[in-house]
């Protein structure tokens, strides 16, 4: 088998398949800058307006998405392979850009001029039609970043701010990445006294523009954003201390009977 035959026609067609075809011509390599070709990854097949067909092999990345979208406006394919997203010119495949192996959702905005990416992590990216980054809104979420419409220059998403679970719906302006219920809660929690804030969790006495307590509790439900790897520490801690009750217990246990 002979490497794919080169055209200059572009790109007007595409499927995902279930793996690499038995037969053909040897498909094109996709990679995140550690070549593997003899590896399967996410394949698509391709077609040409001039009827030539050919086969991608893309290196997938770390989480379970994966989508094929046409940036029609760019005049550029994106394959976002189990995470990781490239760039795919229309004309010039061979010329490819990568954004990442740990995308989790896209979202074009309403005029098609940026793609957003929810990435693994937390962070929240828009790209323009050559791959420019425009905004990164960093630490976003805990985690999870479930992306669901953009309409008037507002992204809706559903992020995770903690890792017990707990969800909120959140409006960030797609032209900047603010998080426009954020800058509202800013705003609103204006103190209109100065006397200091008591926390009913912890009992600990606050600064009156407080808007939490280092305990982790909320004055304004929303604003208190999580720092991932401080997160990721207290849920190991947090397992470390139920572990060590629980051998304690069983050595109590042991010793009573």
């Amino acid at each position: 088998m002979g490497e794919p035959k080169a055209s200059t026609s572009q790109i007007i067609r595409w499927e995902i398949l279930p793996g690499l075809p038995g037969e053909g011509p040897v498909p094109k390599h996709f990679h995140l800058g550690h070549p593997t070709p003899w590896a399967e990854g996410f394949v698509v097949r391709f077609w040409n307006e001039d009827g030539i067909e050919w086969v991608g092999n893309f290196n997938k990345g770390v989480t379970p998405f994966g989508s094929v979208l046409d940036f029609s406006e760019a005049e550029i394919i994106v394959v976002i392979a189990s995470g990781a997203c490239y760039f795919v010119p229309k004309t010039e495949p061979e010329r490819y850009t990568t954004f990442g192996s740990g995308v989790k959702g896209a979202l074009f905005d309403e005029r098609r001029t940026l793609l957003i990416l929810a990435h693994a992590g937390g962070d929240l990216a828009a790209y323009d039609r050559t791959g420019a980054t425009v905004w990164k809104h960093e630490n976003l979420s805990a985690g999870g970043i479930r992306l669901k419409s953009c309409d008037g220059g507002i992204i809706t998403a559903e992020i995770e701010y903690d890792y017990e679970g707990q969800w909120r719906t959140a409006r960030l302006s797609a032209a900047d990445g603010t998080d426009l219920d954020r800058k509202s809660l800013l705003s609103e929690s204006v103190p209109t006294d100065h006397g200091p804030k008591r926390c009913p969790s912890c009992k600990l006495e606050n600064p009156p523009s407080a808007l939490y307590c280092d305990c982790g509790y909320e004055f304004v439900p929303g604003s208190k954003v999580y720092d991932p790897e401080s997160l990721r520490l207290a849920s190991r801690n947090d397992h470390l201390l139920r572990s060590t009750s629980f051998r304690r217990g069983r050595l109590v246990q042991s010793q009573a009977s």
